[in-house]
C-alpha cells in the first residue's frame, strides 16, 4: 500500500477532530438537553397534581435539572466544530476563553478585540489555534499565568510554562496542527518557548 503523506496524515487528524467534535455537540444538544428538557415538562405536569405543600421537592428537583442543563449547554458549545459560524469571532473567542478560566487555576488575562477586517475562513483557522493553544497550556503547563490578546493583525498568547512541543503524542499532535492550520490560512505562526521565560504563541496575518 503506499504510504500516506505527512500533510495527508495531518489532514485526517483535523477532520477526524472535526467530526468528532460534531458528533458531541449533536449528541448533547439533540439528546441529552432534549431528555432533560422533557423529563422537566414531566415534573411540570406532575406538580399541577400536587399541592403546594408537596411540589416543593419537585421544583427543587427541576432546579437542579436547569442547572445541569446550563452547563450542557455550555459544553455544547464549547465542543461546537465551527464555533465562529456558530456564534461570530469575538463571541466564539470569548466563550473559549470562558470554557479556559472555568479550567485553569491561575489567573487569565483577555483583551479580544478583532475588529471586521477578518475572513470567515482565516478566523475559523485562527480561533483553532489559540484554542489549541490555550487548551494546551490550560492542561499540561501548570502555569499560573495566562494571556489571551487578539486585535485585527493576529492573536498572542503568553504563559509561565513551556509552550506544545513534541515531549508527549498529544502535545506533538497540538503542535503539528495549529502548523497545519496556520499553514492553511497563509498565517504565520510563531512558538516561542523556554522554561525560563514561559512560551508566546503568534499568529498574525
Amino acid at each position: 500500500m503506499p504510504r500516506i503523506g505527512q500533510a495527508a496524515q495531518l489532514e485526517a487528524l483535523s477532520q477526524h477532530r472535526r467530526r468528532f467534535r460534531e458528533r458531541i455537540s449533536l449528541a448533547l444538544h439533540d439528546d441529552v438537553c432534549q431528555t432533560i428538557t422533557a423529563a422537566g415538562l414531566e415534573l411540570d405536569l406532575l406538580k399541577m397534581d400536587l399541592t403546594p405543600e408537596h411540589s416543593g421537592p419537585v421544583s427543587r428537583v427541576q432546579q437542579i435539572m436547569e442547572e445541569a442543563l446550563d452547563r450542557l449547554r455550555l459544553l455544547s458549545h464549547e465542543v461546537h466544530p465551527d464555533p465562529v459560524q456558530r456564534f461570530g469571532f469575538k463571541s466564539a473567542l470569548e466563550r473559549m476563553a470562558d470554557s479556559a478560566a472555568r479550567r485553569f487555576k491561575g489567573k487569565i488575562e483577555r483583551s479580544i478585540h478583532p475588529g471586521n477586517a477578518w475572513d470567515s475562513a482565516v478566523a475559523a483557522l485562527v480561533h483553532d489555534i489559540v484554542d489549541a493553544a490555550v487548551d494546551d497550556a490550560v492542561q499540561f503547563t501548570g502555569a499560573k499565568h495566562l494571556r489571551i490578546h487578539l486585535n485585527e493583525g493576529g492573536a498572542e498568547i503568553e504563559y509561565d510554562g513551556t509552550g506544545p512541543n513534541s515531549d508527549t503524542p498529544i502535545r506533538a499532535n497540538t503542535l503539528t496542527l495549529m502548523t497545519l492550520w496556520a499553514k492553511e490560512g497563509n498565517l504565520v505562526l510563531r512558538v516561542t518557548s523556554t522554561a525560563r521565560n514561559g512560551t508566546i504563541v503568534t499568529v498574525r496575518k
